[in-house]
């Protein structure tokens, strides 16, 4: 779920505090404390499955750096639900303002709305996403980081959910698309994982560690046959940075490098190929018995043509079997390609968050 796809206009600021966005969740997760307990699960498994460069707790808040490159990765994160009796201030953000400026990144806050004591709408069968903070149930003085932010001019943009799917009673052979559909059954080698121990920066700046770029996921067109399997580092790093359209000495994230050097064997990098040409590339993160989804890349030419679909459920089938008992992925709100592909395999949405940043 890349910025860069159905990036959400940003919210202007009320001088009375509304939560900027409300998300509408799995009836499993609608009571507050069910919400709150997927979120402090999650947060902690994504902290491990996409890890930042460097990392510092100040207080109750988490500050993360990445060379600027993955808004996730690069950005503060308040640690404490919002109804522990902790007081944020204007002090904790000038704070983390200037931890960030030491390394030359700008600030930015990531909001996880359970933490935030925020509001949430219920699910139904329209399956449209949330709407925005018009109509939003006010939130009182210390319930979160996010009012302290408001008042001090941060914009509240980039609202993503947080989804999770149950693998015990997911169906095995999935990959072969839904009944009736024109998604073809894939061959899936399971090939080695390599990485590397390079290291660097880059000072884009972007969601791009985000599932989604996919494409529609609806009625598929007849399509090649398809090749996925897991593939080495290197050649995955290849691949990603062609898929979005980089070339040259700039087509390998150095970034996505460092961070799959971190990870070593728990970054598994998938890569299906149709028709012999790379079409979609994926990164599967074991933590425990939970599997992230990240970086879901389709080629553009490529799309509509269900290898993103393909792709996802080969992953899934391949964690399944390997033990994972759940996975879980982050997907823009307004994303409804990507988001049209994972519903459409079973993810339903645990809780969602936003940013806050300095425009």
């Amino acid at each position: 779920m890349d910025s860069e796809i159905g990036r959400p206009s940003v919210v202007a600021q009320d001088a009375a505090y509304h939560q900027p966005f409300i998300f509408k969740v799995a009836p499993a997760c609608a009571a507050r404390h069910d919400r709150l307990a997927h979120c402090l699960r999650l947060e902690s498994a994504c902290f491990a499955a996409w890890p930042a460069q460097e990392e510092e707790r100040r207080g109750n808040l988490l500050l993360r750096a990445a060379g600027g490159y993955s808004m996730r990765i690069n950005s503060g994160v308040p640690l404490l639900p919002a109804d522990t009796g902790v007081a944020w201030s204007q002090g904790h953000v000038h704070d983390a303002e200037a931890w960030f400026a030491a390394r030359g990144l700008p600030p930015q806050f990531r909001l996880p709305e359970p933490l935030e004591g925020g509001d949430v709408a219920a699910d139904d069968a329209d399956g449209e996403s949330g709407r925005d903070a018009t109509g939003a149930g006010r939130c009182g003085a210390g319930c979160g980081l996010d009012p302290v932010l408001a008042a001090m001019g941060y914009t509240a943009t980039d609202p993503t959910l947080v989804q999770e799917l149950d693998l015990t009673d997911w169906a095995v052979g999935a990959e072969t698309g839904a009944p009736g559909s024109a998604v073809r059954p894939v061959t899936v080698h399971t090939g080695h994982t390599g990485h590397t121990g390079h290291t660097g920066h880059t000072g884009h700046t972007g969601h791009t560690g985000h599932t989604g770029h996919t494409g529609h996921t609806g009625h598929t067109t007849p399509s090649p046959s398809r090749q996925c399997a897991m593939v080495a580092h290197p050649a995955w790093l290849a691949a990603e940075g062609a898929l979005r359209g980089r070339n040259g000495s700039a087509t390998e994230n150095p970034v996505l490098r460092t961070l799959l050097a971190t990870l070593g064997g728990a970054g598994q990098t998938w890569l299906l190929h149709a028709g012999g040409q790379p079409a979609v590339c994926g990164l599967g993160v074991r933590t425990g018995d939970a599997y992230g989804i990240f970086a879901v890349v389709a080629r553009p030419d490529l799309r509509r043509q269900g290898h993103g679909r393909a792709l996802v459920a080969a992953m899934l089938s391949a964690a399944r079997r390997d033990g994972a008992r759940s996975a879980w992925l982050q997907v823009g709100q307004g994303n409804a390609p990507a988001r049209a592909l994972y519903e459409g395999l079973g993810f339903a949405t645990s809780y969602g968050y936003w940013y806050r940043v300095r425009r």
